[in-house]
């Protein structure tokens, strides 16, 4: 309530008043002393004294109070302002607890009113375990002087009226006064702090994961391109010393017979890595996705158990994609298998829903391979499965080469996928709950028009049956010396002579001296120094009309990325057979 300030004038008359009764009760005394005093002299006397001695009272003690209490007024009332224009919640409490003011953010803050609030225990704003550690630290401050929260600024949770919890940063202050004690909190909501700092966590994360999937990814394609140039050796000297040595016994070609098992079943695992990698082995072509899942219907139905029911949600008019068919079948089979897996022996669910999505850039940050991706319109394709579940300690290795959940892996799974996804600029997004089942969406762009089918190679029946002989020098440039070997030793069963160098520029310089020597060029992709590409450039600015073969384990999808102002005139995979390479050779020569 506002304080009343007496004015000037009505001091003084109160002052004379007061002087006056002083006086006329003197009188009296002395009158009872037997003084002899007449009514009308004390009268004048104590009129006379209460006008002289009033106003030196006033300007000597009245006067200088009433300015100290206009000061106090002044300064409670720019106190009280100031609270109340704070943007941060202000609370004051007594040695006990009791709330004794609340600002106006306060009030925003907690929902309460001033007056609700005011008079009460601060505990009805923290939760019951906050509340017990609050009133333990004030109690032992109070006690012992010993203080672990004055001062300090802390993050605790609070409690609005809802009944909803928060965060908030708290810092007490302590307020002395003659008689009694008090303690100040200042708080800040710091709930959008919390949640900025929660989604850059997550992007973090994610750029972190992103990160280290590229670098395995850079990795396991390294590996399985080394690795392929040495399955190149193996199989194709296999083939060759199976040419040379004709009819065998049972037990050699046995032998035979399993080098060239083991060297596929390693190629098999190359390609997984380098699918991985995003390089793996492409024919792409226009694909409808439904029509795709809905032609694998036999292969769906062995796959699964009979306890388990498949459903099916296939739109339509759904726009068609540009991929590869056998890449985008195992990505369909790999998913079926693992949805297949979590379910295990119990009967359960596994529904496949096709559609469209249309998707901005982000909506693209909840999905992995997000980076590789253009925000439009995307074809979908979810398998939901009524399984275990995925444990969310294991939902950051999903990605990761040979990571598995099973008791032994069979491969690279999901990253594999994933690998496969990017290298179609999709993506994919995973949503588990254990006990309940797990969602993976995988996407890839729509396209508004079909592509052109990709040129098929013919098989060539002379080339198949190994008859079929050519003749003249052909340039082989391959940085492994047992492919050049290899490849040579090949060449020379066709009816060619070779001439192997181990790296473009010394390619070049031999052209440049024996060009019209050379019918064609068998060229590695990958090579240190010059590459692949940046040779089939200078050898079409300067040789239009020479041959060249290009030899990679990249896969045929690759040959766009790296020769985009020229194309080779044939194409062979690492690792490549004897019969391959007589195809390639046949077709290109015509």
């Amino acid at each position: 309530m506002k304080k009343r300030l007496h004015s000037p004038i009505r001091l003084i008359v109160i002052t004379m008043v007061m002087i006056f009764i002083a006086e006329a009760f003197v009188m009296l005394l002395f009158t009872l002393a037997g003084v002899d005093i007449t009514l009308s002299e004390g009268v004048l006397d104590a009129t006379l004294l209460s006008v002289l001695i009033a106003p030196g009272m006033y300007f000597s003690l009245f006067r200088p109070m009433r300015e100290q209490q206009e000061k106090l007024l002044r300064s409670q009332q720019w106190l009280k302002s100031i609270s109340d224009h704070l943007p941060e919640a202000l609370i004051t409490i007594d040695e006990n607890g009791m709330v004794n003011s609340f600002n106006p953010a306060g009030e925003k803050m907690f929902g309460y009113s001033a007056a609700e609030i005011i008079g009460k225990s601060v505990n009805i704003l923290m939760q019951d375990e906050d509340a017990r550690q609050h009133n333990a630290q004030i109690r032992r401050y109070l006690d012992t002087g010993e203080s672990h929260v004055i001062g300090l600024i802390r993050e605790v949770e609070a409690v609005r009226r809802n009944g909803e919890i928060f965060p908030i940063e708290l810092q007490i202050r302590e307020l002395k006064s003659q008689k009694h004690r008090y303690f100040i909190g200042m708080m800040r909501d710091i709930s959008e702090r919390r949640r900025q700092e929660r989604q850059q966590q997550l992007v973090n994360e994610r750029m972190e994961r992103t990160q280290r999937l590229e670098s395995l990814g850079v990795l396991a394609g390294g590996i399985a391109h080394d690795f392929n140039n040495i399955l190149s050796s193996v199989l194709g000297n296999t083939e060759l010393l199976r040419i040379d040595l004709g009819s065998l016994d049972a037990d050699a070609e046995s032998c035979l017979q399993n080098i060239e098992t083991g060297c596929s079943h390693a190629a098999d695992l190359c390609r997984q890595m380098l699918a991985y990698a995003g390089k793996g082995r492409y024919v792409i072509r226009a694909v409808n996705i439904s029509d795709l899942v809905q032609g694998m219907e036999k292969l769906i139905r062995v796959s699964v158990p009979r306890s388990i029911t498949v459903k099916k949600n296939l739109r339509d008019d759904i726009p068609m994609i540009h991929a590869d068919v056998a890449q985008t079948e195992q990505v369909v089979l790999n998913l079926l298998t693992n949805a297949a897996e979590a379910i295990g022996d119990d009967k359960g669910e596994i529904e496949l829903t096709t559609g469209v999505l249309e998707l901005g850039e982000k909506d693209l940050q909840d999905f992995e391979g997000a980076d590789g991706m253009q925000p439009g319109e995307f074809v979908f394709l979810e398998v939901t499965d009524s399984g275990c579940g995925i444990k969310p300690e294991d939902m950051k290795h999903l990605f990761e080469p040979f990571f598995t959940t099973k008791f032994t892996g069979r491969g690279l799974g999901m990253s594999a996928i994933l690998g496969i996804l990017r290298s179609h600029h999709g993506g994919i997004q995973i949503q588990s709950s254990l006990g309940k089942g797990t969602m993976v969406r995988v996407l890839i762009p729509a396209k508004a028009h079909a592509m052109e089918a990709a040129p098929q190679v013919e098989t060539v029946t002379q080339a198949g049956q190994g008859r079929w002989q050519g003749s003249g020098i052909v340039l082989i440039v391959d940085d492994e010396l047992t492919l050049r070997d290899m490849a040579g030793k090949m060449l020379k069963r066709m009816g060619f002579e070779s001439v192997s160098v181990e790296n473009g520029s010394k390619a070049l310089e031999l052209l440049a001296e024996r060009q019209a020597a050379f019918r064609v060029v068998l060229l590695d992709l990958t090579m240190p120094g010059l590459s692949g590409a940046e040779v089939l450039v200078e050898i079409r600015r300067l040789y239009p009309g020479l041959k060249v073969i290009v030899s990679t384990g990249y896969g045929q999808h690759a040959l766009g990325e790296h020769f985009q102002s020229c194309e080779p005139d044939g194409f062979v995979p690492k690792p490549y057979r004897y019969q391959q390479l007589m195809e390639v050779m046949l077709k290109v020569l015509g």
